[in-house]
């Protein structure tokens, strides 16, 4: 693994604690006069859901739902997050991340099932599907542990929900099939997830 992949393992869980500490010191600014008034964007950031690629939308969705902001596909395809400017910065850099690690590592189980002559069909999907359970869990596991911090990051701004509320957004569809012969496909990938989002430093 490359120094940068492993950077990204490691960052999502010093992100949010920085998110949260910024969070609690607007917070503590006693005149509202003075408060940071950040805008509420609505940001295409290059990645499409084609129904084909469910991991996407799901990554940028749990993502999304943890730095306080919604996650909603438009009619063009492109997956697009709503929220304060600087947490849907912070949340498309960590979901780009993941989607990085997503396509190398499961392009590398790719090439080594066509070495065994073996079908690769629905290869990626699983893997990506892993990976996104354990992200899921591991994000659980920091809201438990640290519930004050994570819970300043998930509860979404009153002015967001509003935004989001105004677009009459429906959920996202899309086909489901699974491929229980991948099944050490998806646990590699959900032990992966859960490494994406594990303690470490920003360097």
């Amino acid at each position: 693994e490359s120094n940068n992949e492993n950077e990204a393992l490691s960052s999502m869980a010093k992100a949010r604690e920085l998110m949260a500490k910024y969070k609690i010191e607007i917070s503590e600014v006693k005149d509202s006069a003075n408060k940071a008034k950040e805008n509420i964007i609505k940001d295409n950031f290059g990645v499409t859901h084609d129904g084909r690629q469910i991991w996407k939308y799901r990554l940028s969705s749990i993502i999304a739902d943890n730095f306080g902001c919604y996650c909603y596909v438009n009619f063009d395809k492109n997956i697009k997050i709503l929220g304060k400017e600087t947490e849907v910065k912070v949340a498309q850099q960590l979901i780009l991340f993941g989607i990085n690690i997503i396509e190398k590592e499961s392009d590398k189980l790719v090439k080594e099932y066509r070495r065994q002559k073996k079908s690769v069909r629905g290869l990626v999907k699983e893997y990506g599907l892993g990976f996104v359970a354990g992200v899921k869990k591991k994000f659980e596991e920091q809201n438990k542990f640290n519930n004050h911090e994570c819970s300043l990051m998930i509860v979404k701004d009153k002015d967001v929900i509003k935004e989001f509320e105004s677009l009459h957004c429906k959920a996202s569809k899309s086909k489901n099939r699974r491929y229980s012969e991948y099944k050490d496909a998806y646990n590699k990938g959900y032990k992966e997830g859960q490494q994406f989002s594990a303690n470490g430093r920003l360097v």
